[in-house]
């Protein structure tokens, strides 16, 4: 007989025990690659993604509330001979049915034909007119409308002057449309759009821009530059875009004033900001003049007041800083001249729009007509809603008017003069009163005769950039594939989840694999006695081996396939929680099929040599009891050191961890139950070593019954691992899930003791804590509010798959969360006993102090504490902050915090608020949400209890769990699985001992509990193992305010661990120790 008839001949007559092989090979095979082929569809879903959210796009320009001009876009299409598209994002609010379905935080998008390039489409989006707008399909299932039905879509209104800058009125900051909807767009039809990395699809609204348009009462403007740039450079791009910028894309308008012969400058945005005043101050440094222009109050003289006037600032040679110039209508309405004292009374706006009024008092220089450049209404800022209107009484501003004060007088000088000054102050004075954040000077002058606007208009660009305003270029289809590459690893974290299954496969192969040598010990005796080589008998042996492997791992790669689709219908389905989109599509590599088959082949070779070549060497040699009592000893000796080590190790973790108790990291605590798992299971292998060759006086039934579990130490130790790891990731899986809704309301836990968490679409100007404007909004008492500033960025919490690098920044005064919410990483920068006040500490270099979630630090940024985020401020100045400490789980998940003051030293233009805490009775809940939303409801009023929220962010995490305890169960299966077969060959090789035992009087109860004690004392050991270990893995959890740990659900576990094995044990002993089984055995005897 040859070789290859010999692996024949085996393969066929011991096909049962190679299929059981085969199947164990297969399982983890299927694993394996299965986790594999989850990371492949994963990342090709999420890069499908970013495809169908940008269509061609591969670049934007986008700023966060300035607007260029529309025609910007045609002048860099035709530079770089590129497709270029102006868009005008808005945000907006979608109801439908009554008011009965409404959908906060719409995109709505002004499109026009240049759009559909972007979509690779012809005549969709350019054929949008009037009130016919385009939906989303997630949006129009969500409103349940269709095409030709309406709805009512309020949009939040595009102010080319910041919101919160003085003057500028916040009424009518909704416009609301009965739209119409012309069709429906799919993924196909890029109803996905969206500029920001996540793989959520956002509820989209399109609508042709010059409709749009119309509705924000200006024309010619788009605040988005799409483009589809193929491989051309970003800095190619960037410096066409810089070369067609003109000023009016700055919002800046230059205009010739013939009658004074002068060029005046203003901005859309009423103030001038900083940057934009250094360079007009440079372009004309020898003529140029920065002009102040402010509306007061009230202008009084003794007992005369002249109401709601404006007065503008004169150079400084004119005029000294207490001295003002007033014209002859005032002087007469107030009957004051030269040497007169007249007090100047005007509102200062804070943050929030509140509202000081101040004064102060000058001495007038002298009285001049209201003629020539004393008689200028250019120098009145336009304001919408003042400069404007007809008449007085339709003035419509940020402040309040008395109309009661207005008189016939004032309203002839309005008619005559418009916003004419009546009065003319230092220059330097009129800043120091009326500068703000958003800037100080409202105009600039140069003499017409030694400039002209052309000229001017080049002397700006020579200094003004895009991106010092805010207008950033981002490579966004790069930056997307990037994000999608770079986020959740979902090989690695399959592989985690199902690691034990993996391992489970893995020994029950060598388990089947060692007891399929075992049974034919007589057979390879045989061949050694024959005088066959040893080399060939394990080269046959291996041959054979492997041939049932390649086979088992053939299979693992059909049912790795399947294995995938069951993955993601749950994916899809009852695991939604950590994707959260319907986009995820299984796609199978030849190149990954192939890794896991080499890595299965790989790994099963490692599993069946060792075990061959120890089983080879027990049947040849001449010194196999000596070398068997050296290996007894060496095995003895590492058991004993590797636990020794391990615990070691584990202790050390622990008690670091004890030490700093405010810093505790569940993944050490997790790491440190590990290791003392391995610790435990290598003292019991030392213990078995150490008791094997004991030998006892007298025999009872439970020493029996011990020895028994001694005579093979490999399946005991098979047995014992198996449950061990088990039981430890079952129960610690169970120990970490959180409920958040445990103790929600303390202040130290993830809602910082709040009861409720709001954003709105449309920005809140106002302070909600004033009693004043919570009569206007209709809000009563019981509760406060603390708002926080928002800027656009890329959501970082866990429930978005891609890493991010930009995640949106709150600002916040820190004072209002002093002794909220925990911190589990701090460096020095974080104040120890008020952690929230060191965002307010001034660091070197301008670096601005942060917090973050710890969970967004770590895996939503992949940084540490300690590290730096860059972004770029409204300036276009790059920017650093500082993550100075970590807060535990909290409501805040996704965002980077710094002080407000930081933030609007960062961004001056930031109006409002759009994130809202607020605290309130939790037994008051009904009413306070009832109210508040009802109030607040043209404001596109998100809001959900806080506790809510951070369950929201604990589902993923209790979801991996899930699946963790899935994959651990069946891991179990397939532990018990092995317990079965192990028994089963048990009892048939101690056919002889258990019939003689039956000869000297036991009966087959006492048998049967003998067996059953055995194998109980080996399931307790393991599931005994795991279980302690796993208390110390979830002590964190146990001890955590935001973990509901429940240890009836816990012991429960144990009990059913227990149960599962001694039932399985029970009903194999009872089938195996038959009574004819044991009478056949005892006449074989």
């Amino acid at each position: 007989m040859n070789a290859v008839r010999f692996i024949r001949n085996n393969l066929s007559y011991y096909w049962k025990k190679n299929l059981l092989l085969a199947l164990g090979i297969a399982i983890s095979a299927a694993v394996l690659t299965g986790a594999l082929i989850v990371g492949d569809s994963v990342d090709y879903s999420l890069n499908r993604i970013v495809d169908h959210r940008l269509g061609k796009v591969t670049h934007a320009m986008r700023s966060a509330d300035r607007y260029f001009t529309e025609t910007l876009a045609g002048k860099v299409s035709r530079q770089l001979g590129i497709p270029v598209s102006p868009l005008l994002l808005r945000q907006g609010i979608a109801v439908a049915d009554g008011g009965q379905k409404r959908v906060n935080r719409v995109q709505v998008l002004g499109v026009d034909a240049t759009f559909d390039r972007m979509a690779g489409l012809e005549d969709v989006y350019g054929t949008l007119s009037g009130d016919t707008v385009i939906l989303s399909k997630n949006l129009a299932d969500r409103l349940g409308v269709g095409r030709g039905d309406e709805f009512l879509l309020r949009i939040r209104r595009a102010s080319l002057a910041p919101e919160n800058a003085p003057f500028v009125s916040d009424a009518g900051s909704v416009v609301t449309l009965r739209a119409v909807v012309a069709s429906v767009a799919g993924e196909e039809r890029l109803g996905r759009f969206n500029l920001e990395a996540s793989q959520t699809a956002p509820f989209n609204v399109f609508i042709s821009r010059r409709s749009l348009e119309g509705l924000m009462d200006f024309s010619g403007k788009a605040n988005v530059l799409l483009m589809e740039a193929g491989g051309i450079p970003g800095e190619e791009i960037r410096g066409a875009i810089r070369n067609r910028f003109t000023p009016a894309d700055a919002g800046l308008t230059i205009t010739r004033l013939d009658e004074i012969s002068q060029i005046q400058v203003k901005s859309d945005r009423v103030f001038i900001d900083s940057l934009l005043a250094a360079i007009l101050q440079a372009a004309g440094s020898e003529t140029g003049t920065g002009i102040i222009t402010y509306f007061v109050n009230e202008i009084a003289a003794g007992d005369r007041a002249t109401p709601y006037s404006f007065v503008s600032t004169l150079p400084g040679d004119l005029l000294r800083p207490d001295e003002v110039i007033i014209n002859r209508w005032l002087a007469e309405d107030l009957q004051a001249g030269a040497g007169d004292t007249i007090r100047i009374t005007y509102f200062r706006v804070g943050l929030l729009r509140e509202l000081e009024e101040e004064s102060a008092t000058f001495t007038v220089r002298g009285v001049v007509p209201v003629e020539g450049s004393y008689g200028d209404r250019h120098l009145m800022p336009d304001i919408p809603g003042l400069s404007d209107v007809g008449n007085c009484r339709d003035w419509d501003t940020g402040v309040p008017i008395d109309l009661e004060k207005i008189r016939d007088r004032d309203e002839d000088y309005w008619d005559l003069y418009r916003g004419t000054p009546k009065a003319y102050i230092h220059v330097s004075r009129g800043a120091e009163m009326w500068k703000n954040r958003f800037g100080t000077f409202t105009s600039f002058r140069y003499d017409a005769s030694r400039t002209d606007p052309g000229m001017l208009s080049d002397r700006i660009m020579e200094d003004l950039y895009p991106a010092g305003l805010g207008f950033t270029l981002a490579p966004v289809r790069e930056q997307g594939y990037a994000a999608a590459g770079s986020g959740v690893d979902f090989s690695q974290l399959f592989a985690g989840l199902s690691f034990f299954l993996l391992v489970a496969g893995i020994l029950l192969a060598i388990l089947l694999f060692l007891l399929n040598l075992e049974s034919r010990k007589d057979q390879l005796r045989t061949l050694v006695r024959l005088g066959i080589p040893v080399k060939t008998i394990r080269w046959m042996m291996f041959a054979e081996s492997m041939i049932v492997a390649l086979v088992g791992a053939a299979a693992g790669l059909l049912l790795a396939v399947l294995y995938n689709r069951l993955v993601f219908h749950a994916l899809n389905g009852v695991w939604r929680d950590i994707v959260r989109t319907d986009m995820m599509l299984i796609r199978v590599r030849p190149v990954t099929l192939f890794t896991g088959l080499a890595i299965s082949l790989a790994v099963s070779f490692l599993a069946l040599w060792f075990p061959l070549t120890r089983i080879l060497k027990g049947l040849h040699g001449t010194h196999r009891t000596a070398q068997r009592r050296n290996g007894f000893r060496f095995s003895r000796n590492v058991a004993a050191a590797a636990g020794i080590i391990t615990g070691a190790v584990a202790t050390g973790l622990i008690i670091t961890q004890l030490i700093r108790m405010e810093a505790v990291n569940a993944i050490v605590f997790f790491i440190a139950g590990g290791l003392l798992l391995v610790s435990a299971v290598c003292f019991i292998l030392w213990n078995l070593i150490r008791t094997e060759k004991k030998t006892y006086g007298h025999l009872q039934l439970s020493l029996l019954s011990w020895k028994n579990a001694l005579r093979n130490r490999t399946r005991s130790m098979s047995i014992v691992i198996l449950f061990a790891i088990g039981s430890f990731l079952v129960i610690s899986t169970g120990g970490f899930r959180k409920d958040v809704f445990r103790n929600a309301g303390e202040m130290d836990s993830g809602t910082g003791g709040f009861l409720y968490y709001a954003e709105s679409t449309v920005p809140v100007l106002k302070d909600l804590n004033d009693p004043e404007v919570r009569y206007e909004y209709g809000l009563g008492g019981g509760y406060a509010f603390v708002q926080l500033r928002k800027t656009a960025g890329d959501d970082a919490s866990c429930l978005n798959l891609n890493r991010v690098s930009t995640p949106p920044i709150l600002g916040v005064d820190p004072e209002k969360l002093e002794g909220r919410f925990s911190f589990v990483t701090r460096t020095p920068y974080l104040d120890e006993e008020q952690p929230w006040l060191s965002l307010q500490q001034e660091l070197p270099e301008g670096v601005v102090p942060a917090i973050a979630d710890e969970t967004v630090i770590k895996w939503g940024l992949g940084m540490e504490a300690g590290d730096t985020l860059h972004y770029v401020n409204s300036r276009g100045e790059e920017m650093e902050l500082l993550l100075v400490g970590g807060l535990a789980p909290s409501v805040f998940q996704g965002n980077v915090i710094i002080s407000r003051k930081h933030f609007l030293a960062q961004f001056p233009e930031s109006s409002g608020t759009g994130v809202f805490l607020m605290e309130g009775s939790l037994s008051d809940t009904t009413r306070i949400r009832s109210e508040i939303e009802r109030g607040m409801r043209d404001f596109g009023w998100d809001m959900q209890l806080a506790a809510v929220r951070l369950a929201e962010f604990n589902s993923i995490t209790n979801t991996y769990l899930s699946i963790f305890l899935v994959m651990g169960a069946l891991g179990l299966l397939l532990g018990t699985f092995g317990l079965v077969v192990v028994l089963s060959r048990s009892i048939m090789e101690r056919r002889q001992e258990i019939a003689l035992l039956k000869a000297v009087g036991y009966g087959r109860k006492r048998i049967r509990r003998l067996v059953v004690r055995e194998y109980m004392i080996l399931l307790g050991m393991g599931i005994g193992t795991g279980f302690l270990t796993a208390i110390i893995a979830t002590l964190p959890s146990i001890l955590s305010p935001n973990t509901g740990t429940s240890f009836s659900t816990i012991l429960l576990l144990l009990v059913l661990l227990l149960a599962n094995g001694w039932l399985w044990i029970r009903v194999t002993t009872g089938s195996a120790l038959r009574e004819k089984t044991l009478h056949t055995a005892l006449r074989n005897e």
